[in-house]
């Protein structure tokens, strides 16, 4: 892709097209999805002027980063979502680099550059200041490498994968379990490392989630217990429609995502065997 110039002219013109409409959309007023992006804020902004935690459930990545953010320029409005458009732009381009390393194939990767800068959900995280999108991000650099190392056997790349989804941990819990799948898809995968080989990619992918664990008992909060309070105030038909899995076929049945199965099945049944290894660390953590 690097040696491309057609995709880099595409990758630039993918870009501009998801700046222009993320700007279009803040014109008209688009400036949150949830109450979490105003609360996120604000938690950053007090941790940045007192070093007050307000919510321990998020975890402190948008925190720090937007804190740092806040002391340099302090609009409450502006710079959170700067950063969220900037992560947003970024997410374009590790799209289409995910769908290099998976097919090696210039239309593919134009395409999905192209759709990249389209996609709705791209836009709607890239305009509000939601901590998703840098999760998003991240997780598409780790999938991208490890279709690396599944194509080339580097390990370098399978490192780099392990720093990218343990960045993506320190953000959104879904990172935990993106860690343990590709953990899972690299000791399927033939011939299985050894584990001098394997050990520094495991601290690497779960140092910080046990540090986490660890550091939640030291403060007496069990962010598990809290998920399961949060859940005793909504009905089982209300928990049935609105847990993550629900949602992420419904939503992505509306805008026809799904019809993405189509492909993508009958190419982890008969297609390259590094498909279903891919498949594994991808798909496994959504349910």
């Amino acid at each position: 892709m690097l040696a491309d110039r057609s995709l880099w002219i595409g990758c630039i013109l993918a870009i501009l097209v998801g700046a222009g409409l993320q700007l279009f959309f803040l014109d008209r007023g688009f400036l949150s999805i949830s109450w979490d992006d105003a609360g996120r804020t604000l938690d950053a902004y007090g941790w940045a002027e007192h070093g007050t935690v307000a919510v321990w459930a998020w975890l402190p990545f948008y925190r720090v980063i937007v804190g740092l953010a806040l002391r340099i320029f302090p609009d409450l409005i502006v710079t959170p979502r700067v950063i969220s458009g900037l992560f947003g732009l970024v997410a374009i381009p590790a799209m289409g680099w995910l769908a290099h390393e998976l097919f090696e194939d210039r239309r593919n990767t134009s395409l999905t550059l192209a759709l990249g800068a389209l996609f709705s959900q791209r836009l709607a995280l890239s305009v509000a200041p939601a901590s998703a999108i840098m999760f998003i991000v991240f997780v598409l650099s780790g999938l991208a490498l490890f279709a690396q190392w599944l194509r080339t056997g580097r390990s370098s790349a399978l490192y780099a994968c392990a720093g990218s989804v343990a960045i993506a941990g320190t953000e959104r819990f879904e990172a935990w379990l993106f860690g343990a799948a590709i953990l899972l898809a690299v000791w399927l995968h033939p011939p299985r490392p050894n584990f001098k080989r394997l050990l520094p990619f495991v601290l690497v992918l779960f140092i910080f989630p046990v540090g986490m664990l660890g550091y939640y008992v030291f403060i007496s909060y069990n962010p598990f217990a809290e998920t399961v309070r949060d859940a005793r105030q909504f009905s089982l038909p209300q928990i049935l429609r609105k847990n993550p899995l629900s949602d992420f076929v419904i939503s992505n049945s509306l805008c026809l995502n799904l019809v993405g199965l189509a492909v993508v099945i009958p190419l982890i049944r008969r297609g390259d065997p590094r498909y279903r290894y891919f498949a594994v660390a991808a798909f496994v953590p959504w349910p």
